[in-house]
């Protein structure tokens, strides 16, 4: 028989107290919740983050190469980085054309493609957008996006390869859970990574 006085009963309570404590704040700091969709997979969801994109009319970061006499194109990708959160979003009119409805919430994930553009010694390849429907998103600080990519960094050693990216949303579910599978402004596999020479 085990017998607990009420001086050996205070440390335990307090013990308690503090792990429930402990296990609130936890709680708090967390930003998402766990969602099932209806094809069993499990999606981490910010609870903090509604994004809403009234329209894919936005300017490329620059429509015109530098030099029209010196351009390149370099299609799809080479890598890709996936958030491991998705988020909540909402869509203007125009996702209609795209399969969407405005009136549906849809659980969304930024993917970032990066492509690598060989360097030519004494140039840099200044990005541009031919196609606004070949390329992702060029996200500013401040939230802002236009259609576009970015010199990430040079990633050899000798700087003989430059590394660029953009950022492409997975419309993955929609939120009764049903699969969706739409990728937004367009799919990976159509990027189109357009370029002009422009002497350093």
């Amino acid at each position: 028989m085990i017998m607990v006085t009420t001086k050996h009963l205070l440390p335990f309570l307090l013990l308690i107290t503090l792990f429930v404590v402990s296990c609130q704040d936890d709680d708090d700091v967390q930003n998402y919740d766990v969602v099932y969709m209806n094809d069993g997979a499990r999606l981490k969801v910010r609870n903090d983050t509604c994004v809403y994109v009234e329209s894919l009319d936005s300017t490329s970061f620059v429509y015109e190469p530098y030099n029209k006499d010196a351009v390149g194109s370099l299609d799809g990708y080479v890598g890709v980085r996936r958030d491991e959160l998705w988020m909540k979003a909402k869509f203007g009119k125009w996702c209609v054309e795209k399969g969407l409805s405005p009136d549906v919430v849809y659980f969304v994930r930024k993917e970032y493609y990066t492509q690598n553009v060989p360097d030519r010694d004494g140039y840099v390849a200044v990005p541009y957008t031919s196609d606004l429907t070949r390329m992702g998103f060029y996200d500013f600080e401040g939230g802002k996006s236009v259609i576009g990519y970015y010199l990430e960094g040079k990633i050899t050693q000798d700087a003989s390869v430059m590394n660029y990216k953009t950022m492409v949303y997975l419309v993955g579910y929609d939120s009764q859970g049903n699969a969706v599978d739409c990728y937004l402004p367009c799919s990976p596999e159509a990027l189109r990574w357009d370029y002009s020479w422009v002497k350093q």
